[in-house]
C-alpha cells in the first residue's frame, strides 16, 4: 500500500501505471485502449492544489492528462473570480480536461436538467465546453439513477464501475491496495480517483493537512479583506491571524 500522500509517492504511482502497460485515458477516448487508466481528480477544496497536481502530471515524460472536476457551488472557491480563472486556464493549457463536480444537495430531487444547467454555467465561467460530470458525495438514489445526460458523460455510469476497477483515496486513505493492483496488473481497466488536497511535498498526517488548509484559508481571507478595506492594518495585521 502507498502510505505517503506526497507528490513523490503520487509520481511513483503514475510511473508504475505506465510501466505496467496501462494507457492514460479519459472518459471519451478510453474505448481506443486495451488497458485504459482513467485519472480523475475531484476538486472539493482547493484549486491551488489542483494546479500543483496538474503541473506534476504535465512534467512527466509522457505528459499525463487527467480530468479535473470542479464544483460550481462551494464555499471554498469561486470559479467566477479572477484568481480562479487564472488557475483553471493553467490547468487547461497543460492539456487536462475540466469537468463539472455536481452537488445534488442544492436541488430538490435528481434531474439531468440540473446537471446540464450547471455544466452550461461552468462552461461560460471557464470559457471551455464541459462534457463530463462527477457527483459530489452522491446519495444512494443518485448512484442508482444511472442518469443519461445529453452531451455529457456521467463518470458514475455503470460502465466505469462494472468494466473498470474503481480505486479512490477518499479521506486520505486508499480503499484498495492500489500499488499491488497496478504493479501486478490485476485488472485490465483502471478508474482512479485522486484528491489533490491530500498531496504535499513532505509527509503529513491527515490532521496536519487539514490544519494547514484552514490556516491558508485564513490568510487568503485576510488578503481579500485587505483589497477591500482601506488601511486595514489599522485594525488587524497578518501577524494577528497566523
Amino acid at each position: 500500500m502507498i502510505e505517503e500522500f506526497t507528490y513523490r509517492a503520487y509520481e511513483e504511482l503514475l510511473y508504475d501505471i505506465l510501466n505496467a502497460g496501462y494507457e492514460i485515458a479519459n472518459y471519451h477516448n478510453y474505448v481506443q485502449e486495451d488497458n485504459p487508466c482513467i485519472l480523475r481528480h475531484d476538486i472539493d477544496f482547493s484549486l491551488e492544489s489542483a494546479a500543483n497536481m496538474a503541473k506534476l502530471e504535465y512534467d512527466m515524460q509522457q505528459g499525463i492528462k487527467a480530468t479535473y472536476f470542479i464544483l460550481l457551488r462551494t464555499p471554498f472557491y469561486n470559479v467566477y473570480s479572477r484568481e480562479a480563472r487564472k488557475i483553471i486556464d493553467t490547468i487547461l493549457k497543460l492539456g487536462h480536461e475540466i469537468g463539472l463536480h455536481f452537488d445534488e444537495t442544492y436541488y430538490d430531487g435528481i434531474s439531468a436538467d440540473y446537471i446540464v444547467k450547471e455544466a452550461n454555467m461552468l462552461s461560460e465561467a471557464v470559457g471551455h465546453r464541459i462534457s463530463t460530470v462527477s457527483m459530489h458525495r452522491p446519495s444512494n438514489a443518485m448512484l442508482k439513477s444511472e442518469l443519461r445526460i445529453d452531451g455529457i458523460v456521467n463518470s458514475y455510469s455503470r460502465e466505469f464501475f462494472n468494466e473498470f476497477i474503481y480505486i479512490s483515496d477518499s479521506r486520505c486513505v486508499w480503499h484498495k491496495d492500489v500499488s499491488n493492483i497496478v504493479k501486478l496488473k490485476q485488472y485490465e481497466k483502471l478508474h482512479i480517483l485522486v484528491h489533490p488536497i491530500w498531496y504535499t511535498d513532505s509527509v503529513e498526517s491527515t490532521a496536519q493537512k487539514l490544519v494547514r488548509f484552514c490556516n491558508n484559508q485564513a490568510i487568503v481571507t485576510y488578503y481579500n479583506l485587505n483589497k477591500n478595506i482601506k488601511n486595514m492594518e489599522e485594525f488587524i495585521k497578518i501577524e494577528d491571524i497566523v
